[in-house]
């Protein structure tokens, strides 16, 4: 049971640091598809 805590604040930080990328490559793909249209 004591490992569970650090498991999980591990798991959350790869979730955020996850989205994090997925935003950034969101903001990238669309800042392209402004520029192009």
């Amino acid at each position: 049971m004591a490992q569970a805590a650090p498991n999980r604040l591990f798991g959350a930080a790869f979730f955020v640091q996850l989205l994090n990328s997925i935003g950034h490559r969101l903001a990238l793909d669309s800042d392209v598809y402004l520029d192009k249209g």
